[in-house]
């Protein structure tokens, strides 16, 4: 609330598509999320080849030679500093039909949550996801990801029953969630 008696401001947030120059600030953030958030869900050993040289190699490949024209990557802002990013393309499940998209990647800096970084990404990923004709958005969790998965059920996404595991030097379980993308705007 402002003191002044003028109206508060907007929070400077946005989102836009990743630029080949973002790719440090990706990795950091997907570095020190999977240590902070993602480490109940994973063994011990998981996080020890966990290397941010290598994780952004991966971030400058895919932002700047993705592996389809359908494959994007988006970053949050807040103000002009990178907090989370999105990357999203064609499903890559066997039971994925050609209409079907896969948000590979979700991710804000621990220090950023829950403050509507997170929805913007997804909103500006589903519209992205729409614009290219997909129909349908599909994204894995881990199992016990209480809160990713409150966050995707409050944005309309629901489990469609398929589960997998991976192999981290142990079994790490994952659940598929899945929504139906909203028709494209005629105009």
């Amino acid at each position: 609330m402002s003191t002044s008696g003028s109206a508060p401001t907007a929070a400077d947030a946005s989102v836009r598509p990743a630029r080949s120059g973002d790719s440090p600030a990706v990795a950091d953030i997907q570095v020190d999320a999977w240590r902070t958030c993602y480490a109940p869900h994973l063994p011990r050993g998981a996080f020890d080849a966990l290397d941010v040289t290598l994780v952004e190699a991966g971030w400058r490949a895919a932002i700047s030679s993705p592996p389809t024209p359908a494959h994007r990557v988006l970053v949050a802002l807040s103000g002009s500093r990178i907090v989370g990013y999105l990357a999203a393309g064609p499903g890559e499940d066997e039971d994925t039909g050609p209409g079907d998209a896969e948000v590979l990647a979700l991710t804000i800096a621990p220090a950023e949550q829950r403050m509507g970084h997170g929805s913007r990404l997804l909103a500006a990923g589903v519209t992205t996801l729409v614009e290219a004709g997909f129909v349908l958005a599909r994204t894995w969790t881990f199992d016990g990801d209480a809160p990713l998965h409150t966050f995707l059920t409050a944005a309309g996404w629901e489990p469609d029953g398929a589960h997998r595991e991976l192999d981290m030097g142990e079994p790490v379980g994952q659940q598929r969630w899945h929504v139906l993308l909203p028709a494209p705007d005629p105009g």
